[in-house]
């Protein structure tokens, strides 16, 4: 039994959601952090934990941690996780609509993505895993604030005869490369074919599933006109139409509101600054 009040009722004490909050782009945290420093030294609120060595406790999986316990610590600490929105289709036929928070890219050439399914507590796939195991064939698409709350609602445990699509109120579109369909209202939608699925088991019951990794081989995009960079040569999403929506920890998301920008450094154009050398003679001198 849950010890917190009910959601409406708190979120009925939260301001309202800004829907005049855009985008921007603001400088990095220490524009003059220099080379070798190691902590920025910006007055953020929680600066002190990382200035300080210490202390920590260290958990060992199975050992220090149940298997809940594990998943609270990784949905809890590795944030934000953008979220794949997973259309399948079973082998007789029959739609799923589903959002996966263990997602991501998986890299460019070929163009892929990773997505990981967790097991029912029967030590059984889950619709969508079970759909890709059969039909080799899903579409990911790319969550925005605009139908985060019909997204959400498909994560919903329906029995296998009632359809996530059909309560979500979402819109199926027609895809070109495989039968899944595609999120009509979503800005990005990204056709797949399995590439490659790797089972995960509890190491405690070697039988037991927990996860099946699938990697998918991306065979045709679908990006609104409205959300491509306007002369970029090369296709390109522009982030503040794009809207997207990352999962936290909890029942919590999160928007992308701010961003600033960090050159990657040059090892030709850097070794040859005063302060990459100093830091350096000073590395062999000790």
């Amino acid at each position: 039994m849950s010890h917190h009040p009910p959601f409406k009722q708190v979120e009925e004490t939260r301001p309202d959601f800004d829907s005049g909050h855009v985008l921007r782009f603001t400088k990095t945290v220490q524009p003059d952090w220099q080379v070798g420093q190691g902590l920025n030294n910006a007055p953020l609120p929680h600066a002190k934990i990382y200035h300080s060595p210490g202390p920590t406790k260290t958990f060992i999986p199975y050992q220090d941690l149940s298997p809940p316990e594990m998943y609270k610590l990784m949905i809890s600490s590795v944030v934000p996780r953008p979220i794949g929105f997973c259309s399948t289709l079973s082998a007789d036929g029959r739609p799923n609509l589903a959002p996966f928070s263990y997602f991501n890219a998986a890299g460019s050439n070929p163009p892929c993505v990773m997505m990981s399914c967790t097991a029912t507590s029967g030590s059984v796939d889950k619709d969508t895993a079970a759909n890709i195991r059969k039909t080799k064939q899903f579409v990911i698409a790319i969550i925005s604030e605009s139908f985060i709350e019909a997204a959400n609602y498909t994560s919903i445990n329906t029995p296998p005869d009632v359809s996530e699509w059909t309560l979500s109120g979402l819109t199926p579109g027609p895809s070109v490369k495989v039968r899944p369909a595609r999120v009509q209202e979503a800005a990005v939608n990204m056709e797949c074919e399995l590439e490659y699925l790797h089972e995960m088991f509890d190491p405690s019951n070697p039988t037991k599933l927990t996860q099946v990794i699938v990697i998918g081989n991306i065979k045709a995009w679908h990006i609104k006109n409205d959300v491509l960079v306007d002369g970029s040569g090369a296709p390109m999403v522009a982030l503040e139409k794009l809207m997207p929506i990352s999962r936290l920890g909890g029942i919590s998301y999160a928007r992308v509101l701010e961003g600033f920008e960090l050159p990657r450094p040059v090892w030709e154009e850097e070794k040859e600054k005063d302060q990459v050398k100093k830091v350096l003679s000073n590395q062999k001198d000790k």
